[in-house]
């Protein structure tokens, strides 16, 4: 299809979406996939799979194999573009110098095609990303975000990180929202001991992993009345923290911890029907949605201020805020929560009306709704 034939052919409001779908589940494939289930007649959705890791084990890390992806990637993208007309095309653009250069890739397809372009942002610090490159680098960067018609962040905190560019591309935040899987909401937080605290996310130092086995260590005389569980996959490319923490429960002698790795599903489900406070000490993200599941199950949270967090975490009604990096007071909290059942109890079911009012899905669809029609012009 020559240009004249392609800018002559009649639109039909259609969305594509590109970018990774689960599996692997963690917040941006999970939040994709729920943006293409979006539902309106005044337009239709697709999406292109482009997925270069199948587990989070392996994020981050090189392969030839990504390289010969990649390739088919533009490929499948370029086909999509020569035999339907989209009028916008949301990607979830990358932080990383090398990622985002992938990205542009992939952007200036549908440029090309004439698809207006919305990033959807689900990292964060993207002005501190933009202003450590070169000036070559810079430039590199304003070119595409210049032709952006909208940025979409994960939280209003984090908008002022793409002020520079408000002149060239509108900018708006939708919070995350998970389903809700705990219809059973939790009644009680009894006395008994032990009480289960559970950390559920990636095993490495970004998520607070030994902050949190410091501070369990500071709560080793606790440990009759405390049990946790750490939850989640260990990432490839930091296998000296592997060693680190396999290191520190052989030296620390501490028995109140058991490692359950990777969960999903109703393993997941199980997980968070059986714990009695979450700890997600965060030293790097931009929402935190594990934090919603924590929310939805109506458990206490103890967390960071990371990204977006304090937006829907207010400290002392329905969590408690810690410093990143003290494990003095991460252990403070989690102690003074595991001898006060009844605020463990108000906590939860704060969070629990919290996230059925505003992160249960109705307030997501809506605002991105109203995004896509005011993009697309219906």
């Amino acid at each position: 299809m020559n240009k004249s034939e392609k800018s002559s052919k009649k639109r039909s409001n259609k969305i594509l979406i590109v970018g990774p779908l689960p599996p692997p589940y963690f917040g941006v494939p999970i939040m994709l996939e729920a943006l293409s289930r979006l539902s309106s007649s005044n337009y239709s959705i697709q999406t292109l799979d482009i997925k270069f890791n199948t587990s989070v084990t392996n994020i981050e890390k090189f392969t030839i194999k990504k390289i010969f992806l990649f390739v088919n990637y533009c490929f499948q993208l370029n086909k999509k573009f020569n035999s339907e007309c989209y009028d916008a095309v949301i990607f979830a653009h990358s932080f990383h110098l090398s990622a985002f250069i992938k990205d542009t890739i992939f952007i200036s397809i549908a440029l090309l095609h004439h698809s207006k372009v919305i990033l959807y942002a689900h990292g964060q610090k993207f002005d501190s990303f933009y202003y450590s490159l070169n000036n070559l680098f810079k430039g590199f960067v304003d070119f595409y975000i210049h032709r952006t018609t909208l940025i979409v962040t994960t939280g209003q905190s984090l908008l002022k990180e793409y002020t520079k560019w408000n002149r060239y591309a509108k900018i708006d935040y939708v919070h995350n929202f998970v389903p809700d899987n705990f219809p059973k909401v939790k009644s009680n937080h009894d006395e008994q001991f032990p009480v289960t605290v559970l950390f559920l996310s990636a095993i490495t130092r970004s998520k607070g992993i030994f902050l949190l086995l410091d501070a369990i260590k500071l709560l080793k005389e606790e440990s009759d009345r405390i049990q946790f569980r750490i939850c989640g996959d260990y990432i490839h490319k930091f296998f000296d923290e592997q060693k680190k923490i396999f290191k520190f429960l052989q030296e620390s002698k501490i028995n109140n911890i058991q490692i359950v790795g990777r969960v999903d599903g109703m393993e997941k489900i199980k997980e968070f029907s059986n714990a009695d406070i979450f700890v997600f000490p965060t030293l790097n993200d931009a929402f935190g949605l594990v934090n919603l599941e924590a929310m939805s199950a109506s458990l206490p949270i103890i967390t960071t201020s990371q990204g977006a967090i304090l937006e829907y975490i207010t400290d002392q009604v329905n969590g408690f805020i810690v410093p990143e990096n003290d494990a003095f007071f991460l252990a403070d909290k989690i102690k003074f929560l595991v001898y006060h059942p009844e605020i463990r109890l108000k906590m939860g079911l704060e969070n629990r009306q919290k996230y059925l009012a505003l992160y249960a899905g109705k307030q997501y669809y809506a605002k991105w709704d109203l995004i896509v029609k005011n993009v697309i012009g219906v």
